[in-house]
């Protein structure tokens, strides 16, 4: 009866201008039916580490959601979950904990299997994470199998900006489509499938939709090789990126386009009269976007 008088209220308050209401994020139950022959597999996914450093800090934490979609973006519903803790061979950081709610009693003796974690991503056309810059990494490090599935990151390839969408947490942008979550890694995924299968507040495009264009673009890196320091900031203000080359790849400053603009930046890099700048284009797609791994 408490849920419907809550309903009843928050329905008034919705036709009022003057309130927004915003609802907690419910787990969808299991889709009942049997994925149809075309549909695809997603995967969504959450990790939480001892650190932000995805070379050096440890998995304590990972969090997965099996999903159906059709390939004109449609989200079908959730197939299967795994949620599992790990205990790391250093103590977990303070700040850590209070960040991730994941304590030093949580995780003692836990285990994350990595056979169980291989045959879950199995089949997958497609790997969702909201930080998947940091995610990829550390999670590739950890098991190999996700090394040459497709990635997609709803942070960086959905255009939330140009969605009147000011900040691209992920706590803000379930607010700004009308609901919220718990901290729990479960729920998050859950909140995560929500913003998927919803319209984007401006264009009205199903974000999975959108998401999913995104992730099969082949795009270009332009590297800046060569340089000098004198010159970052011009390079920072265009939207270039530092990259320090701990990784094997190249140390320098490097952007990320269409291929429709490749010519634009090469002339951008030539105005800057550097003789031993030495620009160098590679070309990039989502078994690759957000890795370490140049093939």
């Amino acid at each position: 009866m408490e849920y419907f008088q809550g309903e009843f209220h928050a329905l008034a308050l919705e036709g009022h201008p003057t309130y927004r209401v915003v609802r907690k994020v419910e787990r969808r139950a299991t889709y009942p039916l049997k994925i149809p022959e075309h549909a695809r597999i997603g995967v969504l996914l959450h990790v939480d580490a001892t650190g932000p450093d995805p070379d050096t800090d440890e998995i304590i934490g990972l969090a997965m959601l099996r999903f159906g979609y059709t390939e004109a973006g449609t989200v079908l519903g959730p197939l299967d979950v795994y949620a599992e803790l790990r205990q790391p061979r250093k103590a977990i950081p303070k700040h850590v904990s209070r960040a991730t709610g994941i304590t030093p009693a949580a995780v003692k003796r836990r285990r994350i299997d990595k056979s169980e974690v291989g045959d879950f991503v199995q089949g997958a056309d497609l790997i969702v994470c909201h930080d998947a810059i940091r995610a990829r990494r550390i999670c590739e490090r950890y098991q190999p199998a996700f090394a040459h599935l497709s990635w997609a990151c709803t942070r960086s390839q959905l255009p939330w900006g140009n969605e009147g969408v000011a900040c691209s947490e992920l706590p803000y942008v379930a607010y700004r489509q009308g609901f919220w979550f718990d901290e729990d890694p479960t729920d998050r995924l859950h909140a995560l499938l929500q913003i998927l299968e919803m319209p984007l507040p401006r264009s009205g495009r199903i974000a999975m939709t959108t998401l999913a264009e995104a992730a099969t673009r082949e795009t270009s890196q332009v590297w800046a090789l060569g340089a000098p320091y004198e010159v970052r900031e011009q390079l920072r203000d265009r939207g270039y990126s530092w990259h320090g080359g701990q990784d094997g790849r190249y140390r320098a400053w490097f952007r990320e386009v269409d291929p429709a603009r490749v010519e634009e930046e090469l002339q951008f890099l030539d105005d800057l009269d550097v003789p031993d700048l030495a620009p160098l284009v590679t070309t990039i797609d989502a078994t690759l976007r957000f890795s370490d791994r140049l093939f």
